[in-house]
């Protein structure tokens, strides 16, 4: 990405094939208006409107799951969480291998159990061996907490089951990476990262698992890519820094680093490429206090 071009989105610059974003559960009822009516006003951030229009529907087909789920989603979206769960309790009621309905309970629930993963997580999976929402959730958990091993767990489970979503890759690429799985996090990040190169995670990941395997000048350009976005991460300016230093570059590793320190102060892999560094130039206190 040219440098003048920073902050362009990357959709803009990369060839991708973009797909449709569908609606999770969402059901052709060409026979109710209402439910096309609920469907637009939640699309649009309208909950009232779709809470509505869903309990209409309802009125006249009191068994349709899909719209008890939807009136959960315009609930939870107006920070209704007691109606949101009861709506999603219906919905499990009628039919207990509907999926988004424990998904949807799982993210009305979690915030009030923000030290444990709710169980509708694992329930939702069970439903739905599909269902990327819920891996991608509860993955993000875990690695919120350092859990690496339980969100490389549940994203290998994932992809076991059939999942093709470059973000499950990715993701599971930042897990090994942080479980000094080298080898397995560059076949990760490469695959989820070259399969959505829209996605920005990707960059950093692919290039921290490039580092981590010594193959530095591949590193320096997703690298390159990820900063021109996040400038301000610590993390991508330690991990180029190493990167520079890989390849013989020291005084782009050494201004890096600095970056990075200014960024975060307790950066260890930072310190250790300034050490390295000023041992080069002879400043041997320097490097020794680094």
């Amino acid at each position: 990405v040219p440098t003048e071009l920073a902050g362009t989105p990357l959709a803009f610059l990369v060839e991708s094939t973009s797909t449709p974003t569908l609606v999770l559960a969402l059901t052709p009822r060409p026979q109710y208006e209402a439910y096309a009516a609920g469907i637009a006003a939640l699309e649009r951030g309208d909950y009232e409107q779709a809470a509505e229009f869903m309990r209409q529907v309802l009125d006249l087909e009191p068994k349709a799951v899909d719209a008890y789920y939807f009136l959960g989603e315009a609930s939870r979206g107006l920070g209704r969480p007691g109606q949101a769960v009861d709506a999603f309790d219906q919905a499990v009621l009628i039919n207990p291998a509907f999926a988004p309905a424990y998904l949807g309970r799982a993210r009305t629930l979690q915030p009030n159990s923000p030290d444990k993963l709710v169980v509708d997580y694992a329930n939702a999976i069970e439903a739905d061996p599909l269902l990327v929402p819920a891996y991608l959730e509860a993955a993000v958990f875990y690695a919120g907490r350092r859990q690496w091993e339980k969100a490389d767990e549940i994203l290998g489970q994932a992809i076991a089951a059939g999942v093709t979503e470059p973000e499950v890759f990715i993701r599971r690429a930042e897990a090994q990476v942080n479980r000094t799985f080298y080898s397995d996090a560059l076949h990760n990040a490469v695959e989820g990262s070259a399969n959505d190169p829209t996605n920005l995670l990707g960059y950093l990941v692919l290039g921290e698992a490039y580092v981590e395997n010594g193959l530095y000048n591949a590193a320096l350009w997703p690298l390159q890519t990820y900063l021109l976005y996040q400038s301000d991460d610590p993390v991508g300016q330690a991990y180029i820094a190493r990167a520079h230093l890989g390849v013989g570059q020291y005084d782009s590793a050494f201004s890096a680093a600095n970056q990075a320190l200014a960024l975060n102060e307790r950066s260890s892999m930072a310190y250790v490429v300034r050490g390295y560094v000023q041992n080069s130039r002879g400043q041997y206190e320097e490097a020794l206090k680094d």
